[in-house]
């Protein structure tokens, strides 16, 4: 914080300072030559904190693959969280899953978009129940999921089921 104490005053003194020579200066030659000069000190004084701490290594930039990985974790925690949720609303409900499977897309706007989904379980609930509980508590369509039971892996696509 004093660091950055020490730097505003230094800005507050020089704006004084160029104040006072920009007053001073006679017009012409002269005046554009210590205009330039004043440009370059300021920019040197604006400058110069931030290369100081580039220099001790306080202040780094993130490298773009550091980034994507960041994005890539972020994303599979979200998607982590998203599975989570839906297999513990549907248990909450009665709905014993045996294994949910996601598939996900990113928008322009960095949003994770569930796309698809695949319960596999041996519930005595009706695939309509199952996709009514998933709508109605999370939003879910019923023409992204897809239900499948017991251990045979056969499946039913939810919206051509009509079982009551």
């Amino acid at each position: 914080m004093e660091a950055f104490r020490t730097w505003a005053v230094t800005l507050g003194v020089f704006a004084v300072v160029v104040l006072l020579m920009r007053l001073l200066l006679p017009p012409g030659r002269i005046q554009k030559a210590g205009n330039a000069v004043i440009s370059l000190v300021a920019v040197y004084l604006i400058v110069s904190p931030f290369g100081a701490l580039l220099a001790k290594g306080t202040l780094t930039f993130p490298t773009l693959l550091e980034l994507e990985t960041q994005q890539s974790e972020t994303g599979a925690a979200y998607k982590a969280a998203l599975r989570s949720t839906i297999v513990q609303t549907l248990e909450n409900a009665g709905v014993k899953v045996l294994e949910a499977e996601l598939q996900t897309t990113v928008d322009a706007e960095q949003y994770l978009v569930l796309t698809g989904l695949r319960i596999r379980t041996n519930a005595p609930q009706t695939d309509a129940k199952i996709c009514t509980i998933l709508r109605e508590s999370l939003g879910i369509p019923e023409e992204i999921v897809t239900i499948e039971r017991g251990n045979d892996g056969t499946s039913a696509k939810a919206e051509g089921q009509a079982e009551g």
